[in-house]
């Protein structure tokens, strides 16, 4: 009877199908790729180590080891565009009805829009007695309304048009859980059309179960 030679199984391997199954991991935060980046670095020399040796055993494993880190990856990645183009839709929501109170003439309640909710004016308050009675925020709302592009926007009147241009950012701000940019054209027939760059805050508030959202800044596009 012939014995079967003993075929060595590759270290490599056995790591790569280990590091595929911790690659859950990159669901948690992108930070953790590394994780099924290393597997599948180890699955290739898993593979490698294989062919190059007919005594070597794991080919399977690795591949194992690399379908695994692949398939989390990827997922965490469609996970993180599905949130971004969650955020870009709700942020768009928000803008679009700030900028409607601003071809409205409604400057004073945008203006409110603009600060954080535990500043704003108490519902059932008149909008104009508190920008008659606080100078610092009748300052601050001219400095927004008074320059362009906010003063165009004013101008051109309420049949202005709004169209969503370009995404450009979403970034994590210290103060609040993001800050979302976006540039936006406002037309009118006959009128030359005003671009804005539109930056949003965005706080989600765990527990009231809402997100809290401020626009922080209007300013012309970046070129």
């Amino acid at each position: 009877d012939q014995i079967a030679e003993y075929r060595r199984f590759n270290l490599a391997s056995i790591f790569s199908i280990l590091l595929g199954l911790a690659s859950a991991s990159a669901l948690i935060a992108p930070n953790l790729w590394i994780v099924p980046i290393l597997a599948v670095l180890l699955g290739v020399g898993g593979l490698w180590m294989a062919k190059r040796s007919d005594n070597m055993g794991g080919a399977t494993a690795a591949w194992v080891g690399i379908a695994l880190a692949l398939f989390f990856v990827s997922w965490a990645a469609a996970d993180i565009y599905f949130q971004r183009q969650v955020v870009y839709a709700e942020s768009k929501a928000v803008a679009e009805k700030w900028l409607n109170l601003v071809i409205s003439g409604e400057d004073k309640i945008a203006h409110q829009a603009m600060m954080h909710p535990t500043a704003r004016q108490p519902a059932g308050f008149s909008v104009d007695d508190y920008d008659s009675m606080d100078d610092p925020a009748t300052t601050d709302k001219d400095r927004v309304f008074k320059a362009s592009p906010a003063a165009d926007i004013l101008a051109l009147g309420a049949d202005a048009k709004i169209r969503l241009i370009q995404n450009i950012t979403q970034d994590v701000d210290l103060r609040y859980a993001k800050l979302i940019r976006q540039v936006y054209r406002v037309s009118a027939p006959g009128k030359e059309p005003v671009d804005a760059l539109l930056s949003i805050t965005r706080s989600h508030k765990e527990d009231l179960g809402r997100a809290t959202w401020i626009v922080a800044n209007i300013e012309p596009p970046e070129e």
